[in-house]
């Protein structure tokens, strides 16, 4: 009886010797996904093949193995990666991949009102589902630091672009204009509000002349010649 169960060890460990294993296959399919993706230095990317089903075996590739996946769509969260054995003993299996990325975005520590000139302190970044995301958000909290509320942002809720004025309506500003040659500043008031890149109508406090700029940072825009 012992003999028996030792020649049947022996034969299950030789089987196995001879098979391609499970999380191989499994490792070739992330692999493949993982190196397709664009590289973008803030995302947290996760690639994780579903699990094969443990009654399946795979004779053991001579070669290695390949991975392709010509029908998924650039951005697809579930890729199914045909990966192959190209040896003597050609076989093929299909392996369902989800990918999963997060992004850093700034969110309110607690809720703030609106008109609320948000500092550090109300601020922490969490990685966020990209597909929850929705607006233009920030990475940073310092690029908010100083920056106004326009409405109520509840605790957790993360800051978009649309919801702050880097200038807001009545606010002193600093002029800059530029020009191939110099650059020349001076104080404003704000006469309409807005964000990194918005227009923005200021007065010139000291020859009161109204110009359209731009909002290149907290308190600050700019006028190009």
């Amino acid at each position: 009886m012992k003999l028996c169960l030792f020649l049947l060890s022996l034969l299950s460990t030789f089987s196995a010797m001879c098979e391609t294993s499970l999380a191989l296959i499994q490792e070739t399919a992330e692999g493949y996904v993982q190196n397709t993706l664009g590289s973008d230095p803030q995302a947290r990317i996760t690639v994780e093949a579903n699990e094969l089903d443990s009654r399946r075996h795979f004779d053991n590739c001579e070669q290695p193995l390949l991975a392709q996946a010509p029908n998924s769509k650039a951005g697809a969260r579930y890729v199914t990666v045909k990966v192959s054995c190209p040896g003597p003993a050609p076989w093929l299996v299909y392996v369902p991949v989800q990918v999963t990325i997060e992004y850093p975005v700034v969110i309110a520590t607690t809720t703030l009102g609106a008109n609320t000139v948000i500092d550090d302190t109300m601020l922490e970044v969490r990685y966020v589902n990209s597909n929850s995301i929705r607006g233009n958000h920030f990475s940073h909290p310092d690029e908010l630091n100083g920056a106004r509320l326009k409405r109520r942002t509840a605790a957790g809720q993360a800051i978009s672009q649309q919801n702050i004025c880097l200038v807001c309506k009545g606010d002193p500003v600093v002029i800059v204009v530029n020009n191939d040659n110099l650059s020349i500043r001076t104080s404003g008031v704000a006469l309409s509000g807005g964000s990194l890149g918005e227009s923005v109508r200021v007065q010139n406090s000291n020859s009161r002349r109204m110009v359209e700029a731009y909002v290149s940072a907290i308190g600050q825009v700019e006028v190009k010649m």
